[in-house]
């Protein structure tokens, strides 16, 4: 443990076929729509396919949105009208399709450090010297010269980062990222899905997911380095310096993070 929870602020991220989404309320790059269509257009009525077939135009009109509905309908006894990246109605068209979906599997070297957090709230120190010493062109700094340089904008009653601490820790390091975060509420299942891990992974390296513990309650810092698929579950390669229960390097399942009121993400920019 060691973060307070995030502010809590709703952000919709490009997540598809690529990094997104299609359907109802989604990103629709014209690139995924297009792919979209053609592949319910290779579908017949009866194995849920589209009654008419779709103009092909990379626009998400009504009638692609009727098409999904009616596929997923048939298929899975519900309908939302999404097409997430890597989830049911995506992997049930590559199959009828007969176009299997080549695993997800992005795992940058060398392994994190793993560094044990020294106090129970100082798991953000421990995993931003195990990322400082993964990241070029950033300076190299222990856990315990971590805690002394960021005193000021530490919790003064337990040690965790404050919320303007993170702003100020993330302008020193130069790093950029993102908040997820649901109001108290569980995410999305596919708010954050492997595509996006595995991009911010490959272009801009090793990442700091901040995750709530608990809605409401403290929060924890891992060091992601990787993510793959095994079957249809998607994994995330960690460093969690909370030694006393479940740390170490671990292989965990996206979800673990994305069970959560809130989650984090911070990048080298």
């Amino acid at each position: 443990m060691g973060a307070k929870v995030l502010r809590e602020v709703r952000l919709i991220f490009p997540v598809g076929e690529g990094l997104s989404s299609t359907g109802r309320d989604s990103v629709n790059q014209p690139d995924d729509v297009t792919a979209l269509q053609d592949a319910l257009n290779d579908l017949l009525p009866n194995e849920g396919g589209p009654i008419d077939p779709l103009a092909v135009t990379g626009i998400m009109d009504l009638p692609t949105g009727q098409a999904i509905r009616r596929f997923q309908k048939m298929h899975f006894g519900w309908q939302d009208g999404v097409v997430d990246p890597r989830q049911k109605t995506l992997h049930k068209l590559n199959e009828m399709r007969r176009t299997p979906m080549s695993p997800l599997d992005t795992t940058l070297n060398p392994t994190p450090r793993l560094v044990p957090q020294n106090t129970e709230f100082h798991c953000w120190a421990a995993g931003l010297e195990s990322w400082l010493e993964l990241t070029r062109g950033r300076p190299k700094r222990t856990q315990e010269e971590l805690v002394e340089d960021f005193k000021a904008v530490e919790d003064p009653a337990t040690g965790a980062m404050s919320n303007p601490g993170w702003s100020t820790v993330a302008a020193r390091f130069r790093m950029n990222g993102t908040i997820f975060s649901n109001e108290g509420q569980f995410l999305r299942p596919n708010e954050i899905n492997g595509e996006f891990v595995s991009d911010r992974l490959t272009k801009q390296g090793y990442l700091v997911f901040i995750y709530n513990l608990r809605p409401g309650g403290p929060s924890h810092v891992n060091v992601v380095y990787g993510v793959f698929e095994d079957g249809k579950k998607t994994f995330v390669r960690v460093m969690d310096p909370f030694m006393q229960g479940n740390g170490g390097i671990q292989n965990r399942p996206l979800e673990f993070y994305t069970r959560r009121s809130g989650v984090g993400m911070l990048w080298a920019r």
